[in-house]
């Protein structure tokens, strides 16, 4: 099983977390950890170690998201986990690749499998919204 944090600037993790509950049910072993406008670098790192030790016992596999790339986050997930070998790092997330871990989470594929689908699914759900033509309803009257 893989386990996961998401992070990210403000309320970010929280948003995301809540949305794919509402859509996928509670995820156990997943945990939003929010880097606050007050909150200092040292207390933002804390919380981020405490919850990589806790979803890493065992040998357990990690993927930490994050919202931007090079930002505060991503760069101290990077950081905290440069020794880690089963901690890996996304940025960019968005509810896609959130939804596709839900379902890899519990497979037996190697991380790289896991990692290479959940990069797929979220390039694919990045899309310009376009109405086909055939389905716009032209009113009579102009309006």
């Amino acid at each position: 099983m893989f386990n996961a944090i998401i992070t990210g600037h403000g309320t970010f993790s929280i948003g995301m977390l809540n949305a794919l509950e509402m859509i996928a049910g509670s995820q156990e072993k997943m945990k939003a950890i929010p880097f606050l406008e007050d909150d200092s670098l040292e207390n933002y790192q804390n919380k981020i170690i405490d919850h990589m030790d806790e979803l890493t016992k065992g040998e357990e596999t990690l993927i930490v998201f994050t919202d931007l790339l090079g930002g505060t986050p991503f760069n101290t997930s990077m950081l905290l986990s440069s020794d880690k070998p089963n901690i890996f790092v996304i940025a960019g997330t968005n509810l896609p690749i959130l939804l596709e871990f839900v379902v890899q989470r519990w497979a037996d594929d190697e991380p790289k499998e896991v990692l290479t689908k959940l990069i797929e699914t979220s390039k694919l759900g990045t899309v310009l919204g376009d109405i086909p033509k055939e389905i716009i309803v032209e009113e009579e009257d102009g309006i």
